[in-house]
Protein backbone atom coordinates (compact mmCIF):
# COMPACT_ATOMS: atom_id res chain seq x y z
CA UNK A 1 0.00 0.00 0.00
CA UNK A 2 1.28 3.23 -1.09
CA UNK A 3 2.18 6.26 2.03
CA UNK A 4 -0.42 8.36 2.75
CA UNK A 5 0.95 11.90 1.44
CA UNK A 6 0.79 15.33 3.78
CA UNK A 7 1.72 18.91 2.68
CA UNK A 8 3.22 20.33 5.79
CA UNK A 9 4.70 20.03 9.15
CA UNK A 10 1.26 20.43 10.73
CA UNK A 11 -0.44 18.38 8.86
CA UNK A 12 2.91 15.48 9.53
CA UNK A 13 2.36 16.00 12.98
CA UNK A 14 -1.50 15.40 12.56
CA UNK A 15 -0.90 11.99 10.72
CA UNK A 16 1.45 11.27 13.59
CA UNK A 17 -1.11 11.89 15.97
CA UNK A 18 -3.62 9.89 14.57
CA UNK A 19 -1.28 6.65 13.92
CA UNK A 20 0.12 7.12 17.10
CA UNK A 21 3.46 7.66 16.14
CA UNK A 22 4.62 11.05 16.92
CA UNK A 23 8.18 10.94 16.30
CA UNK A 24 9.30 14.21 17.50
CA UNK A 25 7.55 14.97 20.94
CA UNK A 26 5.35 12.90 23.48
CA UNK A 27 1.77 12.73 21.96
CA UNK A 28 0.82 15.15 25.24
CA UNK A 29 3.40 17.48 23.67
CA UNK A 30 1.86 17.35 20.12
CA UNK A 31 -1.24 18.13 21.29
CA UNK A 32 -0.13 20.68 23.14
CA UNK A 33 1.50 21.71 19.62
CA UNK A 34 -1.53 21.95 18.04
CA UNK A 35 -3.52 23.61 20.92
CA UNK A 36 -0.04 26.35 20.71
CA UNK A 37 -0.72 26.60 17.57
CA UNK A 38 -3.66 28.06 17.66
CA UNK A 39 -2.63 30.51 20.21
CA UNK A 40 -0.01 31.55 18.19
CA UNK A 41 -2.83 32.46 15.26
CA UNK A 42 -4.60 34.39 17.81
CA UNK A 43 -1.77 36.30 18.84
CA UNK A 44 -0.17 34.75 21.76
CA UNK A 45 -3.07 34.99 23.99
CA UNK A 46 -6.72 33.15 23.50
CA UNK A 47 -9.08 34.88 24.47
CA UNK A 48 -12.78 36.11 23.56
CA UNK A 49 -11.02 38.94 21.35
CA UNK A 50 -8.45 37.40 19.98
CA UNK A 51 -10.34 34.23 18.94
CA UNK A 52 -12.95 36.80 17.18
CA UNK A 53 -10.55 38.92 15.37
CA UNK A 54 -8.60 36.08 14.65
CA UNK A 55 -10.87 33.23 14.03
CA UNK A 56 -10.34 32.61 10.08
CA UNK A 57 -6.42 31.87 11.38
CA UNK A 58 -7.95 29.14 13.50
CA UNK A 59 -10.69 27.70 10.96
CA UNK A 60 -7.62 27.50 8.84
CA UNK A 61 -5.40 25.28 11.24
CA UNK A 62 -8.57 23.62 11.90
CA UNK A 63 -9.56 23.13 7.93
CA UNK A 64 -5.76 21.26 7.47
CA UNK A 65 -5.77 19.12 10.37
CA UNK A 66 -9.34 17.67 9.53
CA UNK A 67 -8.28 17.50 5.74
CA UNK A 68 -5.87 14.84 6.62
CA UNK A 69 -7.68 13.02 9.05
CA UNK A 70 -10.80 12.51 6.94
CA UNK A 71 -8.20 11.96 4.18
CA UNK A 72 -6.03 9.40 5.93
CA UNK A 73 -9.07 7.68 7.36
CA UNK A 74 -10.82 6.90 4.02
CA UNK A 75 -7.18 5.98 3.15
CA UNK A 76 -7.03 2.98 5.78
CA UNK A 77 -10.61 1.91 5.68
CA UNK A 78 -10.92 1.82 1.38
CA UNK A 79 -7.94 1.84 -0.29
CA UNK A 80 -8.32 -2.09 -1.17
CA UNK A 81 -11.71 -0.89 -3.12
CA UNK A 82 -11.43 2.74 -3.80
CA UNK A 83 -9.34 5.09 -5.81
CA UNK A 84 -8.77 9.26 -4.27
CA UNK A 85 -8.35 12.23 -6.07
CA UNK A 86 -8.74 15.87 -5.00
CA UNK A 87 -9.22 18.67 -7.43
CA UNK A 88 -9.76 22.37 -7.27
CA UNK A 89 -12.80 24.29 -6.89
CA UNK A 90 -15.01 23.63 -9.97
CA UNK A 91 -12.72 21.36 -11.81
CA UNK A 92 -13.72 18.06 -12.59
CA UNK A 93 -12.20 14.83 -13.51
CA UNK A 94 -12.90 12.70 -16.42
CA UNK A 95 -11.91 8.81 -15.58
CA UNK A 96 -11.29 6.66 -18.80
CA UNK A 97 -12.33 3.48 -18.41
CA UNK A 98 -10.22 0.67 -20.05
CA UNK A 99 -11.55 -1.45 -21.76
CA UNK A 100 -9.65 -4.80 -21.77
CA UNK A 101 -11.89 -7.49 -23.74
CA UNK A 102 -9.79 -8.83 -26.97
CA UNK A 103 -10.63 -7.45 -30.75
CA UNK A 104 -12.51 -9.81 -32.50
CA UNK A 105 -10.00 -11.00 -35.59
CA UNK A 106 -11.91 -11.79 -39.35
CA UNK A 107 -11.04 -14.04 -41.93
CA UNK A 108 -11.18 -12.45 -44.93
CA UNK A 109 -10.12 -12.56 -48.56
CA UNK A 110 -6.96 -10.89 -49.70
CA UNK A 111 -7.46 -6.95 -50.72
CA UNK A 112 -10.66 -6.98 -49.05
CA UNK A 113 -10.61 -4.47 -45.99
CA UNK A 114 -14.66 -4.49 -45.58
CA UNK A 115 -14.69 -5.66 -42.06
CA UNK A 116 -16.07 -3.75 -38.87
CA UNK A 117 -14.20 -0.89 -37.42
CA UNK A 118 -13.69 -1.42 -33.39
CA UNK A 119 -13.32 1.15 -30.76
CA UNK A 120 -9.94 1.34 -29.04
CA UNK A 121 -10.66 3.12 -25.63
CA UNK A 122 -13.80 2.08 -23.20
CA UNK A 123 -15.84 4.79 -21.83
CA UNK A 124 -15.55 7.67 -19.58
CA UNK A 125 -16.70 8.49 -15.85
CA UNK A 126 -17.08 11.77 -14.30
CA UNK A 127 -17.83 11.95 -10.75
CA UNK A 128 -20.29 15.12 -9.93
CA UNK A 129 -19.63 16.19 -6.29
CA UNK A 130 -22.11 17.16 -3.47
CA UNK A 131 -21.35 19.18 0.04
CA UNK A 132 -21.36 17.19 3.30
CA UNK A 133 -20.91 18.79 6.69
CA UNK A 134 -20.78 18.08 10.26
CA UNK A 135 -22.08 21.55 12.87
CA UNK A 136 -20.94 20.85 16.55
CA UNK A 137 -21.03 23.19 19.10
CA UNK A 138 -18.93 23.79 22.85
CA UNK A 139 -19.90 26.03 25.78
CA UNK A 140 -17.25 29.31 24.33
CA UNK A 141 -16.13 29.33 28.09
CA UNK A 142 -14.74 25.50 28.10
CA UNK A 143 -13.11 26.56 25.06
CA UNK A 144 -11.82 29.89 26.18
CA UNK A 145 -10.12 27.87 29.36
CA UNK A 146 -8.32 25.52 27.32
CA UNK A 147 -10.71 22.30 27.91
CA UNK A 148 -10.90 21.89 24.20
CA UNK A 149 -9.09 19.10 23.03
CA UNK A 150 -8.60 20.08 19.70
CA UNK A 151 -7.31 16.52 18.31
CA UNK A 152 -10.38 14.43 19.36
CA UNK A 153 -12.20 16.58 18.42
CA UNK A 154 -10.99 16.69 14.67
CA UNK A 155 -10.70 13.03 14.80
CA UNK A 156 -14.12 12.57 15.90
CA UNK A 157 -15.50 14.75 12.98
CA UNK A 158 -12.66 12.64 10.42
CA UNK A 159 -14.33 9.32 11.55
CA UNK A 160 -17.81 10.53 11.50
CA UNK A 161 -16.94 11.98 7.79
CA UNK A 162 -15.25 8.69 6.76
CA UNK A 163 -18.26 6.89 7.88
CA UNK A 164 -20.36 8.56 5.27
CA UNK A 165 -17.63 8.23 2.58
CA UNK A 166 -17.29 5.19 2.99
CA UNK A 167 -21.39 4.50 3.05
CA UNK A 168 -21.58 6.13 0.23
CA UNK A 169 -18.50 4.00 -1.34
CA UNK A 170 -20.55 1.16 -0.45
CA UNK A 171 -23.74 1.93 -2.17
CA UNK A 172 -22.04 2.88 -5.30
CA UNK A 173 -20.79 -0.83 -5.31
CA UNK A 174 -24.10 -2.23 -4.06
CA UNK A 175 -25.56 -0.10 -6.92
CA UNK A 176 -23.78 -1.82 -9.46
CA UNK A 177 -25.28 -4.87 -9.25
CA UNK A 178 -28.41 -3.61 -11.01
CA UNK A 179 -26.24 -2.50 -14.11
CA UNK A 180 -23.46 -5.18 -13.84
CA UNK A 181 -25.01 -7.91 -16.11
CA UNK A 182 -24.44 -11.83 -16.58
CA UNK A 183 -21.88 -13.62 -15.69
CA UNK A 184 -20.57 -10.44 -13.89
CA UNK A 185 -23.23 -10.91 -11.25
CA UNK A 186 -24.72 -13.80 -9.33
CA UNK A 187 -27.54 -14.41 -7.02
CA UNK A 188 -27.06 -17.20 -4.61
CA UNK A 189 -30.09 -18.15 -2.86
CA UNK A 190 -29.84 -18.84 0.83
CA UNK A 191 -26.65 -20.17 0.91
CA UNK A 192 -22.85 -19.79 -0.02
CA UNK A 193 -22.46 -21.61 -3.33
CA UNK A 194 -18.72 -21.99 -4.43
CA UNK A 195 -19.43 -22.69 -8.35
CA UNK A 196 -20.43 -19.18 -8.22
CA UNK A 197 -17.65 -17.49 -6.86
CA UNK A 198 -15.54 -19.65 -8.91
CA UNK A 199 -17.29 -18.64 -12.05
CA UNK A 200 -16.84 -15.26 -11.36
CA UNK A 201 -13.26 -15.13 -10.68
CA UNK A 202 -12.81 -16.69 -13.71
CA UNK A 203 -14.25 -14.18 -15.83
CA UNK A 204 -13.01 -11.01 -13.52
CA UNK A 205 -9.26 -13.04 -14.50
CA UNK A 206 -10.53 -13.73 -17.96
CA UNK A 207 -11.58 -10.26 -18.91
CA UNK A 208 -8.55 -8.34 -17.43
CA UNK A 209 -5.86 -10.87 -17.76
CA UNK A 210 -5.08 -10.40 -14.03
CA UNK A 211 -5.61 -12.27 -10.63
CA UNK A 212 -8.63 -11.79 -8.85
CA UNK A 213 -9.14 -11.27 -4.91
CA UNK A 214 -12.22 -11.35 -2.99
CA UNK A 215 -13.33 -8.85 -1.43
CA UNK A 216 -16.20 -9.19 1.25
CA UNK A 217 -17.36 -7.98 5.22
CA UNK A 218 -15.49 -10.63 7.88
CA UNK A 219 -18.83 -12.39 8.21
CA UNK A 220 -20.06 -12.75 4.45
CA UNK A 221 -16.10 -13.85 4.23
CA UNK A 222 -16.43 -16.97 6.87
CA UNK A 223 -19.96 -18.11 5.41
CA UNK A 224 -17.48 -19.33 2.16
CA UNK A 225 -16.86 -23.14 2.37
CA UNK A 226 -14.98 -25.46 0.05
CA UNK A 227 -16.04 -29.30 -0.36
CA UNK A 228 -12.25 -30.07 0.83
CA UNK A 229 -10.47 -28.04 3.81
CA UNK A 230 -7.50 -28.89 5.00
CA UNK A 231 -6.37 -28.60 8.43
CA UNK A 232 -4.33 -25.28 8.03
CA UNK A 233 -7.51 -23.64 6.29
CA UNK A 234 -9.07 -24.60 9.66
CA UNK A 235 -6.15 -22.78 11.76
CA UNK A 236 -6.60 -20.01 9.40
CA UNK A 237 -10.12 -19.42 9.91
CA UNK A 238 -10.05 -19.90 13.78
CA UNK A 239 -7.33 -17.13 13.68
CA UNK A 240 -9.26 -14.65 10.84
CA UNK A 241 -12.52 -15.45 11.10
CA UNK A 242 -12.56 -17.05 7.35
CA UNK A 243 -9.83 -18.80 5.29
CA UNK A 244 -7.90 -16.50 3.68
CA UNK A 245 -7.93 -18.08 0.60
CA UNK A 246 -10.54 -19.50 -1.64
CA UNK A 247 -9.63 -21.84 -4.34
CA UNK A 248 -5.89 -19.78 -4.43
CA UNK A 249 -7.79 -16.82 -4.64
CA UNK A 250 -7.03 -14.10 -1.44
CA UNK A 251 -9.99 -13.02 0.67
CA UNK A 252 -10.04 -9.53 2.31
CA UNK A 253 -11.82 -7.90 4.71
CA UNK A 254 -13.94 -5.00 4.08
CA UNK A 255 -14.35 -3.16 6.98
CA UNK A 256 -17.70 -3.15 9.39
CA UNK A 257 -18.90 -0.09 10.99
CA UNK A 258 -22.70 0.79 12.87
CA UNK A 259 -25.04 3.21 11.43
CA UNK A 260 -24.40 6.45 13.12
CA UNK A 261 -26.89 6.75 15.88
CA UNK A 262 -28.09 2.84 15.22
CA UNK A 263 -26.28 -0.98 16.49
CA UNK A 264 -27.61 -1.85 12.66
CA UNK A 265 -24.60 -2.56 10.23
CA UNK A 266 -23.66 -0.11 7.79
CA UNK A 267 -22.21 -2.76 5.13
CA UNK A 268 -24.29 -5.80 3.92
CA UNK A 269 -23.42 -8.96 4.83
CA UNK A 270 -24.50 -10.21 1.71
CA UNK A 271 -22.17 -9.59 -0.83
CA UNK A 272 -19.07 -10.42 -2.23
CA UNK A 273 -16.64 -8.05 -4.58
CA UNK A 274 -14.47 -9.64 -7.00
CA UNK A 275 -11.18 -7.00 -8.28
CA UNK A 276 -8.55 -7.38 -10.17
CA UNK A 277 -5.42 -7.30 -7.89
CA UNK A 278 -4.74 -3.30 -7.64
CA UNK A 279 -7.98 -2.18 -8.90
CA UNK A 280 -9.45 0.80 -7.74
CA UNK A 281 -13.32 0.30 -9.04
CA UNK A 282 -15.03 3.11 -6.97
CA UNK A 283 -13.57 6.66 -7.40
CA UNK A 284 -14.05 9.24 -4.77
CA UNK A 285 -13.32 12.94 -5.35
CA UNK A 286 -12.56 15.75 -2.93
CA UNK A 287 -13.36 19.13 -4.73
CA UNK A 288 -11.51 21.92 -3.14
CA UNK A 289 -10.42 22.78 0.51
CA UNK A 290 -12.06 21.45 3.56
CA UNK A 291 -14.34 23.92 4.85
CA UNK A 292 -14.15 25.48 8.78
CA UNK A 293 -16.67 28.15 9.15
CA UNK A 294 -18.97 29.46 12.43
CA UNK A 295 -21.81 31.23 13.12
CA UNK A 296 -21.25 31.98 16.63
CA UNK A 297 -19.52 35.15 18.80
CA UNK A 298 -20.18 37.47 16.13
CA UNK A 299 -23.34 38.27 17.18
CA UNK A 300 -26.01 35.90 15.30
CA UNK A 301 -26.71 33.91 18.72
CA UNK A 302 -28.35 34.79 21.93
CA UNK A 303 -26.25 32.41 24.09
CA UNK A 304 -22.70 32.11 24.98
CA UNK A 305 -22.08 28.80 22.60
CA UNK A 306 -18.89 28.32 20.24
CA UNK A 307 -20.51 26.08 17.09
CA UNK A 308 -18.22 24.99 14.16
CA UNK A 309 -19.44 24.16 11.10
CA UNK A 310 -17.08 21.80 9.10
CA UNK A 311 -17.60 20.54 5.40
CA UNK A 312 -16.64 18.69 2.56
CA UNK A 313 -17.01 18.68 -1.62
CA UNK A 314 -17.17 14.87 -2.07
CA UNK A 315 -18.46 12.71 -5.37
CA UNK A 316 -18.72 8.86 -5.44
CA UNK A 317 -19.14 6.47 -8.41
CA UNK A 318 -18.45 3.17 -9.13
CA UNK A 319 -17.05 2.31 -12.53
CA UNK A 320 -19.66 -0.07 -14.69
CA UNK A 321 -17.09 -2.31 -16.70
CA UNK A 322 -16.07 -5.78 -17.07
CA UNK A 323 -13.22 -5.73 -14.64
CA UNK A 324 -15.18 -6.60 -11.51
CA UNK A 325 -17.84 -8.93 -10.64
CA UNK A 326 -20.41 -9.15 -7.17
CA UNK A 327 -22.20 -11.40 -5.60
CA UNK A 328 -25.10 -11.06 -3.86
CA UNK A 329 -26.71 -14.27 -1.08
CA UNK A 330 -30.30 -13.79 -1.44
Amino acid sequence: MAKFKVKNDLQELSLDLLTGQVKKYSTDEANDILRNAIIDACGGEFNRYTYMDNKGKVFAILAETLQVAVGYTMYEKFSELADFHNVALGDTIKFKIEDTSLFKVYTTSKGNRDIDRQKLYGDYLTVSTERIAVKIYEELDRMLSGRINWSTMIQRVADSMAYEIGKRIYNAVYGAYDVVSAPYKASMSGTFSASALETAIAHVEASTGRTAKVLGTKSMLGKITDAEVSDEMKNTKNKLGHYGVFRGTALEVLPQGHIAGTDNFAVSDGFLIVVPDGEKIVKVITEGETIVDDKTVDGNRNDEQVEFYMGENIGVAAIKSKSYAILRLA
